[in-house]
């Protein structure tokens, strides 16, 4: 075995937080600088991209980093991916930004409608929308190791988790993870992110303040007709609720703002400036709690419950 392959299993054998400490004295060296085609940068980004949770909320803010990210894993941590976004055309920006980061690597170039790439040693990218009407269906058996879902917050639960269903692989020691990465709910649109990371998102969970960004929790979700609830426990050994036993998954949140990414300034601050409240707030300081109001479909107003 060379010394390569020794310090390899070496990286590989660490936890989550001994890589990022890893990665953040690299970055303050500069010593991967003219060796990488793309790294995550130093902080959150990092951080999600190391992280061991099987179900990550990832962002906030605007401009936190949350396209490079989802680029970062599908091109450099995952063997088969596919990526989500409300619509089809809003894919572009993401797209065109791992054309440039493929071009670079040499890896060629996504294309076809709906966009693909298929690479080297049967590497997939897959690109998918979730919108219309039963556009979750065509997904139904297809599995991945990295399903993440861009701007989750525009998104459908239902839709999200029937796709995260074929979360899997069959490659061995090939991690598989979920990944929302989001800016915080506008409207009544994407309150179940709130309930699906409590811990961190909402007030009046008993550990709001405790858990800290990117700390493991473990939950279950639980079918309860028209919607999805989730169910937190202890840790990840198989536990009994109402009844049936069930195998827990991890989840954490971690939260990016525009200072966290350094190819953004203050100009894009001032941009954000130029939003109407309670957008501003919510798109500048990635708080998932400034722009909720209650659906246009919701019956009793949320004040009345």
């Amino acid at each position: 075995m060379t010394a390569l392959n020794k310090l390899i299993d070496r990286i590989e054998d660490m936890g989550a937080p001994e890589r990022v400490a890893l990665q953040k004295h690299l970055d303050e060296a500069g010593v991967l600088d003219q060796f990488e085609v793309w790294q995550p940068q130093a902080g959150p980004q990092t951080e999600g991209y190391f992280s061991e949770a099987d179900l990550t909320l990832y962002g906030g803010a605007a401009g936190g980093g949350k396209t490079d990210l989802i680029a970062g894993l599908a091109l450099f941590a995952h063997h088969k991916a596919a990526i989500f976004r409300q619509s089809l055309k809003s894919l572009k920006g993401l797209i065109e930004r791992m054309n440039t980061l493929m071009g670079a690597a040499g890896l060629g170039k996504i294309s076809g409608t709906p966009p693909r790439w298929v690479g080297p040693d049967e590497r997939i990218i897959e690109f998918g929308h979730l919108g219309l009407p039963g556009s979750e269906e065509d997904w139904q058996g297809r599995d991945h190791d990295l399903k993440a879902f861009d701007e989750g917050a525009q998104m459908d639960p239902r839709k999200i988790l029937f796709v995260l269903g074929w979360l899997r692989t069959t490659r061995q020691e090939q991690r598989c993870r979920g990944l929302i990465a989001t800016n915080p709910p506008l409207g009544g649109q994407g309150d179940f992110l709130i309930d699906w990371f409590a811990p961190w998102l909402d007030p009046l969970h008993p550990k709001h303040g405790s858990v800290q960004p990117g700390e493991l929790m473990w939950a279950v979700f639980v079918d309860e007709g028209d919607t999805v609830r989730t169910v937190w426990v202890d840790g990840p050994e198989p536990v009994r609720v109402d009844g049936e036993l069930r195998a827990p998954k991890s989840r954490t949140f971690i939260p990016a703002r525009r200072q966290d990414n350094r190819y953004l300034g203050t100009d894009y601050d001032a941009q954000l400036d130029q939003m109407p409240e309670p957008m501003r707030t919510a798109l500048k300081t990635g708080d998932f709690q400034s722009a909720r109001r209650d659906h246009d479909w919701q019956v009793i107003p949320s004040e009345c419950g």
